[in-house]
């Protein structure tokens, strides 16, 4: 089972092949689709937030765009998942690729912390009924530091 710190890697891996291969259609994903729904104010008010919330935005947009996100190539939509994936993708070890197809395999979802155990992490109630219990662990030691109980993800 990968440690955290190679899931982050296998993520960071995957980003930087799809930026490499694709930086315009990724950016276009990421700018229309995951933060589209910001009025104009908002997304302008991105470079104001504090970098511990940017790195958090950050890890959830790759997390989006490894998980949810299609690209258009060539006219036709694919998504991002199957690149990263696929033939042609980067080369990944048996444990990350099982990683990264689990990350693909879902939506992300709505989520309520219910409890923290600072620099280990903390415990999410599924605010969209996805999740299977619907209450879940999530391993996240950065986050736990700066999570309260109440806070939505």
């Amino acid at each position: 089972m990968l440690s955290p710190e190679e899931k982050d890697d296998a993520v960071e891996k995957a980003v930087d092949w799809l930026l490499e291969h694709y930086e315009e259609a990724c950016n276009e994903a990421l700018n229309e689709d995951y933060l589209g729904g910001l009025e104009d104010a908002n997304y302008e008010r991105l470079d104001e937030i504090a970098e511990e919330m940017r790195e958090l935005l950050e890890i959830n947009a790759h997390e989006w765009l490894l998980s949810e996100a299609e690209i258009e190539i060539d006219g036709e939509r694919v998504r991002v998942s199957e690149l990263v994936l696929g033939p042609s993708g980067p080369p990944f070890g048996a444990e990350e690729r099982h990683f990264l197809a689990q990350l693909a395999s879902r939506p992300l979802g709505l989520y309520e912390v219910d409890e923290v155990d600072p620099g280990k992490g903390f415990w999410a109630e599924d605010l969209l009924g996805l999740e299977d219990p619907s209450r879940l662990w999530v391993s996240e030691p950065m986050a736990s530091e700066s999570l309260e109980p109440g806070d939505t993800l």
